[in-house]
């Protein structure tokens, strides 16, 4: 008897003997009972037939959507629930995408967005990424999203080990990038995500992976990144850093969506922070396509200015002194930083001789503390957050990076970039924006330094009901919150700091360290001055040397309160470029020595 026969004659016999049980109880004839014995189990068994259907068709809603009527609203929540996965011993699971999970995806595919929209109105980035990507593409900020997404292409693929899984939660994150880096303006909500829309992210993705393998040569070393490159070449450190930093959020998210980060996320996580401090360049001849020799020389002449034409005209060489003047937007008042450790680059500043003594003081009483620590003995809890009292342009924000770098060294952080701002980022116009937009700027602080310039401002006299009062609470709350992640400068006019400081108890509580920066001499002033003048290959012609010192004499002596200090010398440095280059504009030629002498008449009076 085969089994089918087999199953018939015991489902035959069951209902049998549930019928001679149903008269029994009943005292039902025995006919009767099984009549009515056959019609429930038909019942039961219609049930079961429908029961079932409904299941397999809630199943299979996911798949179907994609070719549904689009005018259809279906939350990305609803569909990335129902996207099933196998695992490696078939077990079935579900991803489910809470609020709490998108926000925190949203709010770092929103910083990558911000930070592409950076890095695209940057002129000396774009330039130099038009000579990296093929001209197959023509378009330059598609050649930059090709750079920017073969990275994040990249991390995905590694940390996951899995390049098919976009649609599920952990390529929430990814897919939220490409989506508000290709449209402008987007805005993207929990329950307003078209499933359609989200699936026609993940194929542009796809056809960008493709795009992306075409243009661009394998990129083997695990440590190479093609938009990290292009900052280095064009000497962006600090976007450097800000980058990797945020590769490292985007990549939490995506590790975190299983719940855990396992031993292999955990150390990919902490190689992508340890990428943004690296200070060597790669060869970008082994790796990239498209190196432009003449565009590299372009990037050198910022600082030479070697290859005038005899047809230069004033237009010309005044384009060249922007280039410059942006440059040194970047340099503070000490010149260039070279590339020395940085109490070697503290010691190298111009005067604020006090102010080498406070940090080198602060660094050996942290390190000592480290090693006492390490062999066993108590070791004092150390305060790192500071106030830095002064007038502008003293140096503050100068060894405030520094001092953020040393704590990265001494292992104090974890990344040691600077984030700097003031009320206006901060403090915002509406009630309950403000702490949503602190937040945000301690966000981008993480593993390195918060540097709030004029901070006093948060706080003014004359106004009780501020919403600065606001960013103060919240800023303190997270300072507490981030103790071991976050370190805060506070930095403003000596009197308005030791105010802002003790109206607060929260305040007078974490900020016990006042570094106080004074004003620079006529002598100092003068020392800055030379040193742009060396940095920038120009030298000082007979008598110029004397006329500068009359000027900045002139200008310490009869200075006020708002003085300038080392942004006084820049731009003072930057005029007299400009009138050299007047000068030597109506001449019929010129020669390198012409271009680099700067005469008595090209200082300006003030």
């Amino acid at each position: 008897m085969d089994e089918t026969s087999s199953c018939g004659c015991v489902l035959i016999g069951g209902v049998v003997l549930m019928a001679v049980a149903l008269g029994y109880l009943t005292g039902m004839n025995v006919g009767i009972a099984l009549i009515v014995t056959i019609a429930l189990v038909i019942v039961v068994v219609c049930i079961l037939i429908v029961a079932f259907s409904q299941d397999n068709s809630h199943t299979n809603q996911a798949p179907a959507a994609s070719s549904t009527d689009h005018s259809t609203p279906t939350p990305v929540v609803t569909i990335s629930a129902s996207v099933t996965t196998q695992s490696d011993n078939e077990q079935e699971h579900t991803d489910e995408i809470t609020r709490s999970y998108f926000n925190s995806a949203l709010a770092v595919a929103s910083q990558m967005e911000t930070f592409f929209r950076h890095l695209e109105r940057d002129p000396i980035v774009m330039r130099k990424v038009d000579h990296v990507v093929p001209d197959s593409l023509t378009d330059s900020t598609q050649k930059l999203q090709s750079l920017f997404f073969a990275d994040l292409i990249k991390c995905h693929n590694e940390l996951l080990c899995n390049p098919t899984m976009l649609q599920n939660k952990e390529g929430l994150a990814l897919v939220l990038t490409q989506m508000l880096i290709f449209q402008k303006n987007m805005r993207v909500g929990y329950n307003a995500l078209k499933m359609p829309t989200f699936i026609n992210a993940i194929d542009r993705i796809g056809d960008m992976n493709e795009t992306i393998e075409e243009l661009i040569p394998d990129f083997s070393p695990t440590d190479f990144f093609y938009i990290g490159q292009v900052l280095s070449d064009c000497g962006s450190d600090d976007d450097r850093v800000k980058y990797f930093s945020l590769l490292y959020k985007l990549f939490s998210v995506v590790a975190k969506a299983d719940g855990t980060i396992d031993d292999y996320e955990s150390n990919f996580l902490e190689s992508l922070m340890g990428y943004g401090t690296v200070s060597s360049h790669y060869n970008i001849n082994d790796y990239m396509m498209g190196k432009d020799s003449h565009y590299d020389d372009e990037l050198d002449k910022l600082d030479e200015f070697d290859d005038f034409s005899d047809e230069n005209d004033i237009s010309d060489i005044e384009d060249e002194l922007n280039d410059v003047s942006d440059v040194m937007k970047d340099m503070e008042e000490t010149g260039n930083k070279g590339n020395l450790d940085p109490i070697n680059e503290l010691h190298s500043l111009i005067g604020l001789a006090e102010v080498k003594n406070e940090v080198t003081s602060l660094r050996n009483f942290v390190m000592i503390q480290q090693e006492r620590r390490k062999k066993g003995l108590k070791a004092v809890d150390v305060s790192y957050h500071c106030v830095f009292t002064g007038n502008p342009g003293t140096g503050k924000t100068t060894v405030a990076r520094i001092l953020a770098q040393i704590y990265r060294d001494m292992g104090v952080l974890k990344i040691g970039h600077l984030v700097e701002t003031d009320r206006s980022g901060l403090v915002a116009e509406y009630v309950g924006q403000t702490a949503v937009k602190t937040n945000k700027k301690i966000d981008e602080a993480i593993g390195g330094v918060l540097f709030i310039d004029e901070a006093y401002s948060l706080v003014p006299k004359e106004s009780n009901n501020d919403y600065g009062q606001e960013a103060v609470a919240t800023l303190l709350k997270r300072m507490e919150d981030e103790r071991d992640n976050l370190i805060v400068i506070l930095a403003g006019y000596s009197d308005n700091m030791k105010d802002f400081i003790n109206s607060n108890p929260g305040l007078q509580s974490r900020f016990n360290r006042y570094i106080d920066f004074p004003d620079y001499s006529a002598d100092d002033l003068l020392k800055i001055y030379c040193r742009l003048v060396e940095n920038n290959q120009y030298r000082l012609g007979e008598g110029t040397g004397e006329r500068l010192s009359e000027v900045i004499t002139r200008a310490v002596d009869t200075k006020d309160s708002n003085f300038g200090n080392g942004r006084y010398v820049r731009n003072l440095f930057e005029k007299t470029l400009h009138r050299q280059a007047s000068r030597l504009a109506v001449l019929p030629t010129t020669t390198i020595d012409d271009l680099c002498l700067l005469l008595p008449d090209d200082v300006p009076a003030d």
